[in-house]
């Protein structure tokens, strides 16, 4: 199971491009200028951003829920029933959470007004990470139970599932491209170190792009893509910094 407390919210500094099977660069922690109290404090997982209506959405595992805020960090309301809820990914007009304890995915429809979450696929071994790309859901899954996992892919239409790696993937944490609606970023993220690949999602099975077998040495936290699509942003909870490769 991932360290909740590893989980990194910040800014990231925006530096020159390292080669992407190259050395990344190491970021130097700043502190912040502001800071918000946003009231949870039983740990939160991961965040996603409805940009549609505003809204930031934070799992918090141990309590089983999914807090929504307004852009400002106002709390607007709690999600519960939502068992070890960790990863979060915005697809269309719903809100996807990993339910990680209760092996399924629930979604929530982002257009209600009285908004409650709803069993979408279930029968997971221990969904954690989520990602929507290429019109899929993208569910990777701690290996606790299962040894080395593979990633499921799953229609929102159908619910038809997918997958590929054949168990190789020691945990798989994903970043999405603003730019490049089939690019998928995938770091081993129960593995030491973390290896990074990028893969091409227009067809299945996925395709491998690129890859750096040594993106980040220590605790794992989160990653995402620059919004113009140029830099992939790594932080570490444990080690207090951040790292950026060319995408």
């Amino acid at each position: 199971m991932p360290g909740y407390a590893r989980a990194v919210l910040g800014t990231l500094a925006a530096l020159a491009c390292a080669a992407m099977l190259g050395a990344p660069l190491a970021i130097a922690s700043s502190a912040p200028e502001h800071t918000t109290n946003l009231g949870i404090e039983r740990g939160f997982g991961r965040f996603a951003v409805d940009g549609a209506h505003g809204h930031v959405f934070l799992s918090e595992p141990e309590a089983g829920a999914v807090a929504e805020l307004n852009s400002r960090g106002r709390w607007l309301r709690t999600i519960s029933g939502l068992p070890g809820a960790y990863g979060l990914a915005i697809g269309g007009s719903y809100l996807y959470i990993a339910a990680e304890k209760d092996g399924s995915i629930m979604r929530i429809n982002l257009r209600s007004r009285s908004p409650s979450a709803k069993r979408f696929v279930s029968g997971l071994a221990n969904p954690v990470w989520l990602a929507f790309a290429a019109n899929r859901l993208w569910v990777g899954t701690a290996p606790e139970a299962t040894g080395d996992t593979s990633v499921v892919s799953i229609n929102p239409f159908t619910r038809a599932r997918r997958s590929f790696g054949n168990g190789d993937f020691y945990g798989a944490d994903f970043a999405t491209s603003p730019a490049d609606p089939n690019a998928l970023y995938m770091v081993e993220a129960e593995s030491e170190p973390q290896a990074v690949h990028r893969y091409d999602i227009a067809r299945f099975p996925p395709r491998a792009r690129a890859s750096n077998p040594r993106f980040w040495d220590g605790g794992w936290g989160d990653m995402a893509l620059s919004s113009d699509d140029s830099r992939l942003e790594g932080a570490a909870g444990g080690d207090n910094g951040f790292q950026e490769l060319c995408s």
